[in-house]
């Protein structure tokens, strides 16, 4: 893993834009570079001073009651859900999971970095194609969380970890490019020769980041769409009596 330190935005946009429009690294920001990468399980297992050897049963057991309670309030509804739809649906509102949000880009990730800054905030950088081949070379599953098959069973852990999406993302998800990190192992966190690099920026970049990367689109009203929003402005424009279509600013991510 390699460290890189940026002290501007000008180093900032350089960086991002040697990554911008390809899929084959992916990004986490986080608003303190000391933090390490650690699954929201893990520090919540951790919190509550759970046994190690523990983790997984209790893992698979919080996966089992979300769903059947799904089911009991939608019968048929998630059915079809596969394991990590309803991780993904987990982890949206709010429950402890095994995944780790990433992103397609830089940006994004540059954002939520700086948004939350306590001091030195930072990007880590993960090289999903070199993962995938490390991955296969040494024959493991791709996916080794919870599942429902088999009257709910854990997939086999392994030392690695995978890129995964949902089949049924949810509308933030999609605004942000976002996909999962999904270690083999439930880990205190994630081991560093699964990384590429870890991008750390700047105390001094927060404010002029932040408002450049809103020049680029890239805010909080892009990122977390607000429905309820859309279908107010949708009712006014109903009334305003004008023929002609609102226009639409295309945003760049």
């Amino acid at each position: 893993m390699k460290t890189i330190n940026i002290q501007s935005w000008t180093e900032l946009e350089e960086w991002a834009g040697t990554y911008d429009h390809q899929d084959r690294y992916i990004f986490r920001g986080q608003g303190d570079s000391t933090w390490t990468l650690r699954t929201s399980l893990a520090r919540h297992f951790l919190a509550n001073r759970v046994a190690s050897n523990e983790w997984r049963r209790r893992e698979l057991k919080m996966y089992r009651i979300f769903r059947e309670r799904l089911l009991s309030i939608c019968p048929g509804m998630y059915d079809e859900w596969n394991p990590l739809d309803i991780l993904s649906l987990m982890q949206h509102h709010g429950t402890p999971t095994r995944l780790l949000d990433f992103t397609y880009s830089p940006w994004v990730a540059s954002y939520f970095a700086v948004k939350d800054a306590r001091g030195d905030s930072s990007v880590w950088a993960i090289d999903k194609d070199r993962l995938a081949k490390s991955q296969k070379s040494q024959g493991f599953e791709a996916y080794s969380g919870p599942t429902h098959i088999e009257e709910y069973k854990i997939a086999k852990k392994h030392p690695t970890a995978t890129v995964l999406g949902p089949s049924y993302p949810h509308p933030r998800l999609v605004a942000q490019r976002g996909c999962f990190l999904v270690p083999g192992r439930i880990s205190k966190e994630i081991n560093d020769d699964l990384i590429d690099s870890h991008i750390v920026l700047s105390e001094g970049l927060v404010l002029d980041s932040i408002t450049r990367l809103r020049g680029r689109g890239v805010d909080s009203g892009f990122l977390f769409p607000d429905f309820e929003r859309i279908a107010q402005e949708t009712n006014r424009f109903a009334v305003t009596g004008s023929p002609d279509f609102p226009s639409t600013s295309n945003r760049e991510n």
